[in-house]
């Protein structure tokens, strides 16, 4: 009778652990400032809804040729990524916040309020700096199709893209009970109810984000305008691989 006791109480402690530790896994702040940033950078401050404070930043180059909204991965620090952003797509105006947690944004972080954030900022951005693109990218781009699922964006690019933590998840740990998966992030519930044209980029050899999730939400995007599948590069290469950043360009030219 002893030995069930410590076995019950040693399974519901792993459970708890394994639950918990899904935070980590999925999200993953950083903090990063090292680029010194010219006039054509304006830092934003951001309320959300409830008050909280979010970081935010703006680029914008002499004659740009259209407005990009980006939504960052999991271990982005978007608002010192500006610097690198603005070097791939010089020509375009750049947006875009860290939710809550990431950078110097207050607030504590999950699943529901990163999608009200940024629903809630892509709604201020478009009310002051008019129509706009979004680029997502890993965890961003789930983010990215529930955004333009609720509003109307010009086109919608998802890089590194996947069908849903909770299938990732699932698919890595297949004896965990579907009741223990804290977080869904279902982008492909999103997608196909976005009007906009999609453009979904993977890799074959995505280190995070397994193909068959890919071609999983590639099947459900509503109106898939081109899919674009790599090779060579990981998951974090995506991003700004050549082939993911002429892509944008040709496409918003």
């Amino acid at each position: 009778m002893i030995y069930l006791i410590f076995t019950i109480i040693t399974a519901v402690i792993l459970l708890v652990f394994l639950y918990q530790l899904q935070s980590f896994l999925v999200f993953d702040p950083k903090i990063h400032r090292r680029e010194k940033l010219d006039a054509r950078y304006t830092y934003l401050e951001i309320q959300a809804e409830d008050g909280t404070l979010l970081e935010g930043m703006e680029y914008t180059p002499q004659n740009f040729k259209h407005t990009i909204f980006y939504l960052g991965g999991r271990s982005q620090d978007c608002v010192a990524l500006i610097h690198k952003l603005s070097y791939n797509f010089e020509d375009y105006r750049i947006l875009t916040f860290n939710y809550r947690g990431y950078g110097n944004s207050k607030g504590v972080l999950d699943e529901k309020n990163i999608f009200a954030d940024a629903l809630h900022v892509a709604k201020k951005f478009q009310a002051h700096y008019g129509e706009f693109s979004i680029v997502g990218f890993s965890l961003g781009s789930s983010v990215a199709a529930y955004v333009a699922s609720k509003i109307k964006v010009e086109k919608l690019f998802l890089l590194g893209g996947f069908d849903s933590v909770a299938n990732i998840f699932k698919s890595r740990n297949p004896l965990i009970p579907a009741f223990m998966v804290k977080y869904t992030f279902d982008t492909a519930l999103h997608v196909s109810a976005v009007d906009a044209k999609t453009y979904l980029v993977s890799s074959a050899d995505d280190d995070v984000v397994p193909l068959e999730n890919a071609h999983n939400l590639k099947s459900k995007i509503k109106n898939l305008a081109e899919y674009k599948e790599l090779s060579r590069y990981n998951h974090d290469e995506i991003l700004f691989c050549d082939e993911s950043v002429s892509l944008v360009k040709r496409v918003l030219n």
